[in-house]
């Protein structure tokens, strides 16, 4: 079996999309790490796939602002 990606789909087609990752980054002000749970209480606005993108990150110990890059991907394989 062959499998090959034939393009890149543009947006997914929700406002709002929970993906089962916790992403942690270090505030570039103080350091404290954040934690952006995007399973339950975070999301990805209108997601692309393939593509890079925004995810945006806030520090409630200094009340810092930054984003960092993130791609969603698919991965299809073929079961045994």
């Amino acid at each position: 079996m062959k499998i090959e990606r034939t393009s890149i789909i543009d947006g997914v087609e929700a406002k709002r999309l929970n993906v089962p990752f916790k992403v942690t980054s270090d505030c570039p002000t103080c350091g404290e790490p954040c934690v952006k749970d995007l399973s339950h209480h975070d999301h990805l606005s209108y997601p692309s796939i393939g593509t890079p993108m925004d995810l945006n990150f806030y520090c409630d110990e200094c009340e810092g602002e930054w984003s960092k890059n993130i791609i969603l991907d698919f991965t299809l394989k073929a079961a045994p």
